[in-house]
């Protein structure tokens, strides 16, 4: 669950890996944690496509796409 604001929606992605809420809703919070901890099958989906999602962040990754941006401009 994470704040839509910021870079946080470019690593949450809706339904998939996660929720945006806004930020300042305790309501929206409080019911998106409370369907979290109420649907394991929800919960579970989303914490699988979060570590794959993860993946695509790792530092060898990371530099590749800089070398690439940096030495083909």
């Amino acid at each position: 669950i994470g704040g839509n604001a910021g870079g946080v929606p470019d690593v949450i992605k809706e339904g998939y890996n996660g929720y945006l809420v806004d930020g300042n809703n305790i309501n929206e919070i409080s019911t998106k944690t409370i369907e979290l901890l109420k649907n394991k099958r929800v919960y579970n989906k989303m914490s699988k496509n979060a570590r794959k999602w993860a993946k695509n962040f790792n530092y060898e990754k990371l530099i590749k796409q800089f070398k690439e941006v940096v030495y083909n401009s």
